[in-house]
């Protein structure tokens, strides 16, 4: 299995990395737990939107939704192990336009259920991309702007889902052909993470 090889390499590689330039009295730069969880840039978030959490519902592209399930936000996306079939097929309709664009993405929706997320297809390999971070984590020197340009959403099916925002990671450049409201974008020194919260925008000309 290619995919758990890559993923026992990557974390011997870090591991071997971290032993090593402690042993050399050296920072090796990796995510840490506090930065990838960002407590505080989600609270910001949480405070922005100031409503209780359980209220409304919220996505994410280019960040795993474990992240915003664990500062306490409420999802429609997630990695689960076990959920309804017909959760999944109500799901599959806003994302159906992106699959039909990426037979990888296809493929790994409808064959293998675990991860029930946003798949776009302008996104790379990776499902989460952390600002100041390249695709396979490490630093990179210079910041380069993240941005989806054709992205096409079913944003009735989202809303059916009792859907009002997405957090992502690009910024969408095609929002308002979605019905996508940009509210603001997040980011501080303690994360590596640049949100941008977009809002359902009938719900929010409501």
């Amino acid at each position: 299995n290619n995919g758990l090889h890559e993923g026992f390499y990557n974390e011997l590689k870090d591991n071997y990395n971290i032993m090593y330039y402690k042993a050399k009295n050296k920072k090796y730069d990796v995510i840490s737990y506090k930065e990838y969880i960002s407590e505080d840039l989600f609270k910001e978030i949480k405070e922005f939107i100031n409503k209780p959490q359980n209220q409304y519902r919220i996505a994410s592209i280019g960040i795993h939704p474990s992240v915003s399930q664990f500062n306490g936000f409420y999802t429609i996306d997630s990695y689960q192990n076990n959920y309804l079939l017909s959760y999944k097929h109500k799901f599959r309709k806003i994302i159906e336009k992106e699959l039909d664009k990426n037979a990888r993405w296809q493929k790994a929706f409808d064959f293998w259920g675990n991860r029930c997320y946003l798949m776009v297809n302008e996104l790379t390999r990776r499902y989460s991309k952390p600002y100041k971070r390249d695709e396979d984590f490490e630093p990179i020197k210079e910041i380069v702007d993240y941005k989806i340009f054709n992205l096409e959403l079913n944003i009735q099916a989202f809303k059916d889902l009792n859907g009002s925002y997405i957090f992502s990671t690009y910024e969408i450049m095609n929002a308002e052909e979605n019905d996508l409201m940009l509210l603001k974008v997040f980011e501080d020194n303690e994360s590596v993470w640049r949100i941008f919260l977009y809002q359902v925008k009938r719900l929010y000309e409501n």
